[in-house]
């Protein structure tokens, strides 16, 4: 995100390019979803927040009314077997995300539209690895004339290991691997309805 001074804070981040249905595809495709995610060892009983910030453009469809897009941070437990045994979901309309006001004239966002969320959870027994993701599913071409995107920024997971009284950050992937998760994300995968 761009802190309050009008600063970014990082060089990663993920864009949502809902828009690409209707200019991209030949036929064209209702709606779109993009999700990235990471999966880091994980440790029972340890608890874990998982955290990013968002911001939505005026006319991101995850916030106009009566839409199935649903725009979300997942923190997942997953057993040796990688089956999921903790699913922590949170929506990000419900939580308090809104579209950009248009207060700047163009819809585009600006630093006061981005907000912080987060998910925290215990991890359960048999708990080998975390999974977390970003992303938004059902997406759609809004057509309201104004700019559309949405937007992930400064994701972390934190981990409090069981009676270590500290936290302790759990390793962010590589540079090389971002840039594939931007790069994929930016070619939003694409499904048919």
């Amino acid at each position: 995100p761009i802190d309050v001074a009008g600063v970014p804070t990082g060089n990663q981040g993920l864009w949502l390019r809902p828009f690409v249905n209707t200019t991209q595809f030949d036929p064209d495709i209702p709606s779109v979803d993009a999700i990235a995610s990471q999966v880091v060892p994980g440790t029972a009983g340890a608890d874990y927040t998982f955290s990013a910030w968002s911001a939505w453009e005026q006319g991101f469809s995850g916030g106009l009314f009566n839409t199935s897009t649903q725009t979300f941070l997942r923190m997942e437990f997953l057993d040796g077997s990688m089956a999921v045994i903790g699913n922590h979901l949170l929506d990000l309309l419900a939580a308090g995300q809104m579209n950009d006001d248009g207060d700047n004239g163009n819809g585009n966002v600006e630093w006061n539209d981005w907000r912080q969320f987060s998910v925290n959870a215990v991890a359960p027994a048999g708990t080998a690895h975390v999974r977390v993701s970003v992303g938004a599913t059902g997406m759609f071409n809004s057509e309201l004339g104004v700019p559309q995107s949405g937007f992930f920024d400064e994701m972390s997971l934190i981990e409090t290991l069981p009676g270590s009284g500290g936290l302790a950050a759990v390793p962010e992937p590589s540079a090389v691997l971002l840039l594939g998760i931007a790069v994929g994300v930016l070619g939003v995968g694409r499904r048919r309805s």
